[in-house]
């Protein structure tokens, strides 16, 4: 087996301003003149919303290049109104290409009112001639900068099937250990509707650990026109978010269910989306008691 070699980076500390909290309520109906040549995303909420009383839960906001790419993507967490933490993301491309080929992650938490560095990773990217994945890298940092540890996935592409394999690297001077294997089936717009996680123990048997399953809608996803689209993951994890995993639509059902324990994650936004005349989602609610609703907001812009 060809030995992978991680290239370690040393990442700096990268100061932000904290961004004031904007009025939930003009969320929910994005301005008219702002929708029918707007399809980057520019801001996403996740807001509760009780008995009237909404609060924003997460937000994401992207920033672009003058070629329409995903340069920065900031995700806020939020508890009781205040801030708790973020997730700073940045892709790099080179030249003029399309997809990047490196991210890095920096994670801060908010204490005493002060953005305090904590992990960070930096992950790498490799496509076919079709601009699919055929390998990634993710490399994790200690807070000294210190790398803890590698993994690297592979895909294979056979008609609508998808298969990955994980290597995970242990310390930067180790062999690549098989820890995981999936497959999964893919629907005729290329997204996955049914898929199988593999955990791989050392002598090299597989144990099945998920099974997922998903259908979508027939509208497009405001993530899969966006540079950094192929950074999103592959194949699902158990408990895959939405907005985590690739696909070409919006994400109607979702069934994850682990095979050691039974546990089972499950979502259903069939009827739960509005669209905007451009065919992308601007909202979904999905009501959870008579008086209480779990709100995504999508806003857009042009470039």
């Amino acid at each position: 087996m060809k030995k992978i070699i991680v290239t370690v980076l040393v990442i700096s500390t990268v100061v932000f301003s904290c961004q004031k909290e904007m009025d939930e309520s003009s969320l929910l109906t994005p301005p008219v003149n702002n929708l029918l040549d707007s399809s980057y995303l520019d801001t996403m909420y996740e807001i509760d919303s009780i008995s009237g009383v909404k609060d924003t839960i997460t937000r994401w906001i992207y920033e672009y290049d003058n070629l329409k790419r995903v340069v920065t993507l900031t995700e806020f967490y939020y508890f009781n109104g205040t801030n708790e933490g973020k997730d700073f993301f940045k892709y790099f491309y080179t030249g003029n290409d399309s997809l990047p080929f490196k991210l890095l992650n920096y994670n801060y938490n908010f204490i005493n009112n002060t953005w305090v560095r904590g992990d960070s990773s930096l992950s790498l990217y490799y496509y076919d001639a079709q601009g699919r994945n055929i390998k990634d890298s993710l490399t994790t940092f200690n807070l000294n900068g210190a790398p803890s540890q590698s993994i690297v996935r592979r895909y294979e592409y056979a008609c609508q099937n998808i298969y990955m394999e994980e290597l995970s690297y242990f310390t930067l001077s180790s062999t690549g250990v098989i820890t995981r294997r999936d497959s999964a089936v893919l629907d005729l717009n290329g997204n996955i509707r049914f898929s199988k996680k593999y955990e791989v123990d050392p002598n090299n048997v597989s144990t099945l650990e998920f099974t997922s399953e998903f259908t979508y809608d027939n509208k497009p996803s405001p993530f899969k026109k966006l540079s950094n689209f192929r950074t999103l993951v592959v194949t699902p994890f158990g408990e895959t978010f939405f907005y985590e995993m690739q696909g070409a639509n919006n994400r109607l059902r979702a069934n994850e269910i682990q095979a050691f324990t039974g546990f089972s994650y499950t979502e259903d936004l069939t009827g739960k989306y509005s669209y905007l005349p451009n065919g992308y989602p601007g909202r979904i609610v999905d009501t959870y008691a008579p008086d209480s609703s779990f709100i995504v907001s999508f806003e857009y812009r042009s470039l």
